[in-house]
């Protein structure tokens, strides 16, 4: 069941607080990804000094992807912008939310 016109406008004016605490998720694909993704995803999270807990890791049914959901903690949005925007520069990267 998709969002109403009203559910997705009003998620749309909601701004986010910072600090803020959540899962950030982050796929890749497997046959792009560097050798240790992982530690390419660390490496990007201490770069910015966020506060960040245990990865934990999950791999497609056929291997073909592997998905990495660790806790954040963003101070301010433009941190959360730079995590992005660096994100997007992996090796075989497909989502980052």
């Amino acid at each position: 069941m998709g969002y109403t016109s009203s559910e997705s406008d009003s998620f749309k004016s909601q701004q986010i607080e910072f600090p803020v605490s959540y899962v950030l998720k982050v796929i890749l694909d497997t046959s792009s990804c560097s050798e240790a993704p992982e530690s390419d995803i660390a490496e990007i999270l201490k770069g910015l000094d966020l506060r960040f807990g245990k990865f934990t890791s999950k791999a497609s049914n056929k291997n073909n992807f592997v998905s990495y959901s660790i806790p954040v903690t963003l101070q301010f949005a433009e941190q959360m912008q730079l995590m992005y925007e660096r994100l997007k520069s992996l090796p075989g990267i497909k989502v980052a939310i």
